[in-house]
C-alpha cells in the first residue's frame, strides 16, 4: 500500500511533493559583528546559502539563488539564548546543538531577519528538529 513517505506518493498514489535538486551550500557562514543576541530559549541561525556557481562552472541566476534560499531550512547555529536547551521541554536532550553546529529547523519556525545584509532566523530551541554533521547533499521537499 502506497503511503505518505519516502516514495513521494500520497495514499491514493498521487504525487504530492515538489523536489528541489540536491543543494550544494556555501559553507563560509560569517556572523556580522553586532548581530542580535537571542533572548531566553531562542536560537540565532544563519540559513545556508546555495553556491553561486555550480561545480560545472554554471553561474546560477540571482532568482534561482533566492528561491533556493527561501525554501532552505538548514542553517548554522550562530548564537544561543541563555536558556536555550535548558527549559522543561528540551533539558533532557542528550546532545543539544551548540554554536557552529548545522541544524534543520521547521518550515514556519521563527522570525526571519536580515542584519548587515546577512539573512538570519531566530527560532525557539524546540523548533530545531535535527542536527546535521554535513549539510551538503540534503534535498528539501515542499
Amino acid at each position: 500500500m502506497a503511503g505518505h513517505g519516502s516514495d513521494g506518493k500520497g495514499f491514493g498514489g498521487e504525487d504530492f511533493l515538489f523536489e528541489v535538486p540536491e543543494l550544494d551550500y556555501d559553507l563560509d557562514v560569517v556572523l556580522p559583528e553586532g548581530a542580535p543576541d537571542p533572548m531566553l530559549w531562542r536560537v540565532l541561525i544563519i540559513p545556508l546559502s546555495p553556491k553561486q556557481v555550480t561545480d560545472g562552472g554554471i553561474l546560477l541566476t540571482s532568482e534561482t539563488q533566492q528561491n533556493q534560499t527561501m525554501i532552505n531550512y538548514i542553517g548554522k547555529v550562530a548564537k544561543l539564548g541563555s536558556m536555550a536547551f535548558k527549559s522543561h521541554n528540551t533539558k533532557d536532550e542528550s546532545d543539544p546543538p551548540e554554536v557552529n553546529d548545522y541544524v534543520v529547523f521547521g518550515r514556519y519556525s521563527g522570525v526571519r531577519i536580515e542584519y548587515k545584509g546577512v539573512p538570519m532566523v531566530i527560532v525557539a530551541d524546540d523548533d530545531i528538529i535535527a542536527k546535521a554533521k554535513d549539510p551538503r547533499g540534503f534535498r528539501i521537499y515542499v
